[in-house]
Order: structure tokens, then C-alpha cells, then sequence
């Protein structure tokens, strides 16, 4: 966006998969996504947008 903000920035939230498990975001993980978005002005989902199964 050449160095323009965006006006609107929508970044969905999941869980991540690791090797022993699925776990929440962090605010780091949440965070990362949420900057890129606003320097980029494009949409992001961090992590995996799949149904909790416990």
C-alpha cells in the first residue's frame, strides 16, 4: 500500500497445530498478524480455522 495504514484491518483467529497438540494464539501470534495487515491492507487468518474437537 505504499506506506499508506489501512483504514480497516479484519484478522480471523483460529488455534495452531503443534506436535503435541493444538493450542490458542498467543497476543504474538495475534499481534504479528494484525501489524502485517495493517502495512499490507490485505485480509489474514492466523491459525486454523477447524471445529475444536477437545
Amino acid at each position: 500500500m505504499n506506506g499508506e495504514m489501512a483504514s480497516l484491518v479484519i484478522a480471523g483467529t483460529g488455534m495452531l497445530s503443534e506436535s503435541k497438540g493444538r493450542r490458542w494464539l498467543t497476543e504474538a501470534d495475534i499481534s504479528a498478524a494484525v501489524i502485517a495487515a495493517l502495512e499490507d491492507g490485505c485480509l489474514r487468518f492466523v491459525g486454523e480455522l477447524a471445529p475444536f474437537s477437545g
